[in-house]
């Protein structure tokens, strides 16, 4: 290996090829993984969401012929040749979205031309099984399944009638990954064992929307979520996040939305639902008395 391949500084790293080793725990990872998507997609190892969204979105520039490959090509990069069997719409998706709550059905997730992105519901017990409906998904490590930061997946179905958008996912996560990082998330992924799952559930009953339109506070997340957050209409500086922290919620405030997201974390296997929707109501309460 020269120091075209990879700088001498850096071969200490790891012993033996640095490349080979970061697939040998790449794929393990993968292989730890699977139990929880099934056998139905093959799994790719991207940054996070926005990678593998931006894999897609090369794959599609592939087949409306928008990449001039004429000249020579990197050997690796043929991926970029045209795929003129793919051409037509794609759609992407949220799932969850993170500053209302508002959450695809099913059936909205289905479709050969759709990508679905899953940060806000991949393995959360309410949600992730139906994520993996979606013929394509892509979700980040750092949010509920929380093993690494600086990693996600894009997982696409084989029964996807392409076989270029397989080439240009397998391009986006070859390459001298950080292998510390893939380490880290297998370290993580096999501790945790059956406790990967946020299994939180919060829903906004009548009894929660009747009181919340009493007081002339505006919730945002739909009724019947059953999901890990709820998210409200506030202005920067209210108390409401010191309030809910005081009932264990975690809190993030979106200025551009005016909006506070009240979410909780409660790991667990994916069969556990953990209902804090008493304890969310109970909070509720107290902003009111709190507030006069």
């Amino acid at each position: 290996m020269d120091a075209g391949a990879l700088h001498p500084r850096l071969r200490s790293f790891v012993e033996g090829n640095y490349y080979k080793e970061c697939k040998s725990v790449r794929e393990e990872l993968k292989d730890v993984m699977r139990p929880h998507i099934g056998d139905n997609h093959t799994i790719y190892i991207v940054s996070n969401t926005t990678h593998g969204l931006l894999a897609i979105l090369s794959y599609l520039a592939t087949s409306r012929n928008l990449i001039d490959t004429s000249d020579y090509l990197y050997p690796g990069f043929e991926f970029l040749q045209r795929d003129t069997a793919s051409e037509g719409q794609w759609s992407v998706k949220t799932h969850i979205c993170p500053v209302t709550g508002n959450a695809l059905s099913k059936n909205e997730l289905l479709g050969d031309r759709v990508v679905v992105d899953g940060a806000q519901s991949f393995f959360t017990a309410s949600h992730h099984p139906a994520l993996l409906h979606a013929k394509v998904f892509i979700a980040p490590f750092h949010k509920n399944l929380g093993i690494q930061v600086g990693m996600g997946m894009l997982a696409i179905s084989d029964d996807v009638d392409s076989r270029q958008i397989h080439d240009v996912a397998k391009a986006a996560e070859s390459g001298a990954g950080n292998i510390n990082l893939m380490l880290t998330a297998l370290n993580n992924l096999k501790a945790e064992g059956g406790s990967l799952y946020n299994c939180t559930v919060i829903n906004n009953d009548k009894e929660i929307l009747d009181f919340a339109k009493r007081y002339q506070i505006e919730i945002v997340t739909p009724p019947g979520l059953y999901g890990p957050f709820v998210c409200l209409k506030t202005d920067a500086g209210s108390p409401l996040p010191e309030i809910f922290h005081k009932f264990g919620f975690e809190t993030k405030y979106f200025p551009s939305h005016g909006v506070l997201r009240v979410s909780k974390l409660s790991p667990g296997p994916l069969e556990s639902k953990i209902d804090f929707s008493k304890v969310f109501f109970e909070a509720l309460q107290y902003t009111v008395g709190h507030n006069g």
